[in-house]
């Protein structure tokens, strides 16, 4: 992928949060993101999220993770080995704060990684 196509991908965050009729309530919880790529699937990205709170992270569907903390960051290297796409939930430790998302690197189903 090419860097004008990583800069056009989108990582969806969503709370998942209980929510009352006065909003989301802030406490512990999980939260699902989506890699959504203008070029349809993509086969593996490394996303390095921003933010308090984060703790484990986990693949939804076909999507593998990984994930290591750096000072401030964690990064999660996604990975679809049978196509389709990314998704993975993170559990936080305050579901009203989300964390900022930057995606880094993206690879197509049948490509290697390509810097963004």
């Amino acid at each position: 992928m090419t860097r004008r196509a990583a800069g056009g991908l989108l990582v969806t965050l969503t709370a998942l949060a209980a929510c009352t009729d006065a909003g989301p309530v802030s406490g512990p919880g999980t939260i699902d993101a989506v890699l959504v790529s203008p070029h349809g699937a993509e086969g593996a990205a490394l996303v390095v999220l921003t933010g308090g709170g984060i703790g484990r992270a986990v693949g939804l569907g076909d999507t593998e993770v990984y994930r290591s903390d750096d000072s401030g960051s964690t990064r999660v290297v996604l990975m679809n080995r049978v196509g389709g796409g990314l998704a993975f939930r993170i559990e936080m430790a305050d579901t009203t704060r989300l964390p900022t998302a930057v995606i880094q690197q993206v690879a197509g189903p049948a490509t290697s990684f390509a810097s963004t």
